[in-house]
């Protein structure tokens, strides 16, 4: 036998107000409606449940039997819609949020770190939940919202889902340790020239990796490095030790070239300008989440104007 859950819950108003009224009025229906379904109800189970008196709708045995069931059910649900209002109403208390692995620590420094710092130090409730993947997996991740917030690198000129905040801008360059100073230093070379030597590149699937692949293969060129890293930081440390040409963030590469350690190979090929962007869930809200972008958007514009 299968009854409507709703024809219970007309049950158990009835029952509670002792009026066909009074329930109506409760549940926001008609007099007749809630008659016709107590009346629906009493056939489904084959027996009468309420007895019309001057003191209203009065229940018969079965009907004080079936009550007992119907309170509690009907108390249960309550109970869990208000659980569910609460948890709803509730400010989120967690953020997960991604940078990528292609990003500098210099970037990261610069109003990155100092935003999610003031935003931890006024809400030290929040749980950060932090990842690094590559800028394609994290924009996956933005995308099927599984992610709030995330870093990532891009060409300008890509689009992004969500809410989007330019952070920097930015360009690579070639660069390589001392041991290449003889060969290059001093000269402007072409891009094919450069794969006579060991190169450096962040792994394949990376954004960086596909911007620089997609850039040779315009000039005829299959991008094929020695070395795969999984960061900027690795790339710069190993062409730092004479490992290898890499192709990194200028801004980072700066001061390993003022301190001697790498120098830059010029080139008549021109990098594409790429952009370091925050980047926003906007499927599902998260109080939290809004807090920390604003925190962030807030210092590197302070940044900005130091």
């Amino acid at each position: 036998m299968s009854v409507s859950n709703e024809y219970y819950k007309v049950f158990y108003y009835v029952a509670r107000y002792k009026s066909f009224s009074k329930a109506a009025k409760a549940l926001l229906s008609s007099q007749p409606n809630i008659t016709r379904i107590i009346g629906n109800l009493e056939s489904e189970l084959g027996c009468k449940l309420f007895e019309r008196t001057n003191q209203g709708a009065v229940l018969t045995p079965a009907g004080e039997n079936l009550y007992k069931y119907a309170e509690a059910a009907q108390k249960a649900l309550e109970a869990g819609e208000t659980m569910v209002r609460r948890f709803r109403d509730q400010p989120i208390r967690e953020v997960s949020f991604g940078i990528s692995a292609g990003i500098s620590d210099s970037k990261i420094r610069l109003g990155i770190l100092p935003g999610i710092n003031a935003f931890a130090s006024a809400n030290p409730d929040v749980h950060l939940k932090m990842i690094t993947r590559s800028t394609p997996n994290l924009i996956e991740m933005i995308s099927d919202g599984s992610l709030n917030l995330a870093i990532v690198n891009t060409l300008k000129r890509d689009k992004l889902p969500g809410t989007r905040y330019t952070i920097s801008c930015f360009k690579d360059i070639l660069v390589a340790g001392n041991k290449y100073r003889p060969i290059f230093e001093g000269k402007t070379v072409n891009l094919s020239d450069i794969f006579n030597y060991p190169t450096i590149s962040l792994m394949q699937g990376s954004e960086t990796f596909t911007v620089h692949s997609n850039l040779l293969a315009n000039i005829g060129i299959t991008f094929n490095p020695t070395i795969e890293v999984p960061s900027m930081m690795h790339a710069k440390v190993f062409a730092e030790n004479n490992l290898g040409i890499a192709c990194i963030d200028s801004d980072y590469a700066l001061p390993s070239i003022r301190e001697g350690k790498l120098f830059e190979i010029t080139v008549n090929d021109v990098f594409p300008e790429r952009t370091v962007s925050l980047i926003k869930n906007e499927k599902e809200k998260n109080t939290a989440a809004d807090a920390l972008e604003a925190s962030i958007i807030s210092e590197v514009e302070r940044a900005k104007k130091e």
